[in-house]
């Protein structure tokens, strides 16, 4: 036996159980599995700051009677989130144009049901 012999093993046992360690205990992620976690994080910030701005824009409009009575004709999910888009509640100052992810959120928010 060698005089590197301990150290030889201990490199080897330590190549062996330190990724298992470190997935399991040490909370290492997948390149995969962090790219989900920073998406699932970016639509929580979406929804927490600008869904509220979008049903205020929503409601702040003068006809959000007739929209609603609108909305609630329509049977599908998509195509009030169509409506929500197209009506520019959707789209947040200094855009040019409306967010599918904020339409998306917004119309979820504004709890406009088919009739």
């Amino acid at each position: 036996m060698s005089k590197y012999t301990p150290f030889i093993i201990g490199v080897v046992a330590g190549a062996f159980f330190m990724p298992i360690v470190g997935f399991t205990s040490m909370g290492w992620k997948l390149d995969t599995k962090a790219q989900a976690m920073a998406t699932d994080a970016a639509a929580a910030e979406i929804k927490k700051v600008l869904v509220p701005a979008c049903v205020a824009q929503f409601n702040a409009d003068p006809d959000v009677a007739a929209h609603r009575a609108a909305m609630k004709g329509m049977q599908m999910f998509n195509p009030r989130m169509d409506y929500v888009e197209k009506g520019g509640w959707a789209k947040m100052p200094g855009q040019s144009a409306s967010e599918s992810n904020i339409a998306r959120y917004c119309t979820e928010a504004l709890k406009v049901a088919a009739s």
